[in-house]
C-alpha cells in the first residue's frame, strides 16, 4: 500500500471506528485504493495513528460493504469491480432516481431550481480546471435535490449504488474532456425539464443520462457484456428497446 492516504480525526471509542470507516471507504470509493490493491492492517494503523483494534471493525464494516475481500493470514484486498454487478445497480438506479424526480418535481420551487442551476455552473467551472474530485461532489448535490423527496433507508440505498458505481466509471473513463462536455448537455437539458414542469421529459433525461454514462464506459472497458440490468431498467420506464 503506498498511495498517500491521510488521516481521519482523532475520537474515542465507537466514533473512532466510524471515523476510520469513513476515512478509509472514501480513499476506495475514489480511487486512491484502486480495485485489487492490497491493505495491511498494520501499516494502515502506523499511517493513521491508531490501534488495530478499531482498525478490524472498520475493515469488518468495508466487508458486508463488498467493498473489502479478506481471507485468513491474507491483507485485505480492495474487491474488484464486476461489470455485471455495475449493470444491475445501474438498472436499480434508473428506477429510482425516475422515481425520485416523479416524487420531488411537484415540490421543485423556485429557489431549489436556482440552487441546481448555481451547481450546474459550479460543475462546468470544476470540469474547465480538470479538478474532478470537486466536480464530483457538486454532480452529487445537484443529482440530490431532483430526488429530495426519498428519504430515509431509500435515499441511503441510492446514495449507496452510485457511490459504489462511481468507482467503475472513475477508474475507467470520466476524467476525458469530452465525457465531461457530453455530461454538462444532459445535465442542462435535465435542469431545462424540471424548470419548465416537464416530468416526462425529465425522467427521460435522468434516465438516458445513467444509461450513457454506464453503457459508454461498459462499451470500452467490457464491449463483450450484453448489459441486460440497464436495457431491461430502460425498457421499463421509457417503454421501447433501446439501442
Amino acid at each position: 500500500m503506498s498511495a498517500e492516504i491521510g488521516s481521519p480525526q482523532r475520537a474515542d471509542g465507537r466514533r473512532l471506528v466510524v471515523d476510520i470507516h469513513a476515512h478509509v471507504r472514501q480513499l476506495i470509493l475514489d480511487g486512491t485504493l484502486p480495485p485489487g490493491s492490497t491493505v495491511a492492517q498494520a501499516e494502515l494503523a502506523r499511517t493513521l495513528g491508531v490501534s488495530r483494534t478499531p482498525l478490524r471493525e472498520a475493515f469488518r464494516m468495508l466487508q458486508e460493504e463488498g467493498l473489502l475481500e479478506t481471507a485468513p493470514n491474507q491483507r485485505a484486498r480492495v474487491s474488484d469491480i464486476d461489470v455485471a454487478y455495475v449493470d444491475q445497480v445501474y438498472g436499480a438506479r434508473i428506477l429510482l432516481e425516475s422515481l425520485g424526480i416523479a416524487l420531488t418535481l411537484p415540490e421543485l420551487n423556485a429557489e431549489r431550481l436556482s440552487e441546481m442551476r448555481a451547481l450546474l455552473g459550479r460543475m462546468e467551472t470544476l470540469a474547465g480546471a480538470g479538478d474532478w474530485k470537486s466536480w464530483q461532489q457538486v454532480h452529487h448535490d445537484f443529482h440530490a435535490v431532483h430526488s429530495a423527496r426519498i428519504g430515509g433507508q431509500v435515499r441511503q440505498i441510492m446514495s449507496s449504488l452510485a457511490e459504489h458505481c462511481q468507482r467503475y466509471i472513475t477508474q475507467n473513463r470520466v476524467h476525458e474532456a469530452q465525457t465531461l462536455d457530453v455530461a454538462h448537455r444532459e445535465h442542462t437539458k435535465l435542469l431545462e425539464a424540471l424548470e419548465s414542469g416537464d416530468q416526462s421529459t425529465a425522467v427521460e433525461s435522468i434516465v438516458r443520462h445513467l444509461a450513457r454514462t454506464v453503457l459508454t464506459t461498459m462499451a470500452h472497458t467490457a464491449p463483450e457484456y450484453e448489459p441486460v440490468g440497464v436495457r431491461t431498467a430502460l425498457r421499463m420506464v421509457l417503454g421501447t428497446a433501446q439501442d
